[in-house]
């Protein structure tokens, strides 16, 4: 049947499923039907012209010229806060979803100055965060809310979540332009066009703007990665659509200018 996945599970783990929640149900479906722009940070956002229904930035794609305004904003690198492209996000996004060890810093998503202190100083004494280069992805307090109309977003690895349209995780190894790909699957996008999303240089060059001494970079991994991701979003029925020079070999690729 489109748009489900099914999985097998025990007896004993039954009303654990059923009772199971995510904190990325409240935009399941949320925008059904519609075309979904992800706006990643190579050159090739330049091209992005504010054509389709809604709008996914994440991380330093807001910082390059094309990117005025957007709808959504995610960020999942737990360096986030601390990097140049963290601030003027808040001005450029209607509403903001950012990971679970994000949320802490992010006072949009969490108003409550004390709560967010509590949870930065619990972060802090993480030894398994401070460690893993991409932060403790099991870190999800249940008590920390989103504030309407932001939301928060659990990690899983790939091999953890069944990629469609009811999973709960988003699952990274593709940078987070695959997770935002997964968003808006979740969200019912029809179509997900990409942008900025070259998965590699062009021309000598990575970023679309200047990064300062921001870190960044893309592994021999995360184009494979990112195009089982799309494959799996397609399977749901989605069309995914590059715009520009990619390494990507799933969407269907348009001329530059189109």
């Amino acid at each position: 049947m489109k748009g489900k996945c099914f999985k097998q599970i025990d007896v004993e783990n039954i009303n654990f499923f059923i009772k199971m929640t995510s904190r990325i149900d409240k935009f399941r479906g949320i925008h059904q039907g519609r075309s979904i722009a992800v706006l990643g940070s190579s050159p090739t956002i330049g091209l992005y012209r504010g054509r389709e229904d809604v709008s996914i930035a994440v991380n330093g794609s807001i910082l390059c010229d094309a990117v005025t305004k957007v709808d959504y904003y995610m960020c999942g690198d737990k360096n986030s806060p601390h990097r140049k492209l963290f601030n003027p996000s808040f001005d450029v996004a209607d509403r903001r979803i950012v990971t679970t060890f994000i949320a802490p810093y992010d006072h949009l998503v969490i108003p409550d100055e004390a709560k967010r202190k509590n949870l930065q100083e619990i972060l802090e004494r993480d030894e398994l965060h401070k460690k893993e280069a991409g932060g403790n992805i099991r870190f999800s307090p249940p008590d920390m809310i989103a504030q309407n109309p932001h939301g928060i977003f659990d990690y899983a690895d790939i091999w953890e979540e069944e990629i469609c349209p009811n999973q709960n995780r988003l699952c990274r190894g593709a940078t987070i332009s695959g997770v935002a790909a997964q968003m808006a699957m979740v969200m019912g996008a029809k179509e997900i066009h990409l942008y900025g999303c070259s998965f590699g240089d062009i021309g000598g060059v990575h970023y679309g703007y200047d990064p300062l001494n921001d870190p960044g970079g893309i592994t021999n991994s995360h184009p494979i990665t990112m195009d089982y991701l799309l494959s799996r979003i397609r399977l749901s029925g989605v069309e995914i659509v590059s715009h520009g020079e990619t390494r990507l070999r799933v969407p269907r690729k348009v001329d530059i200018g189109s």
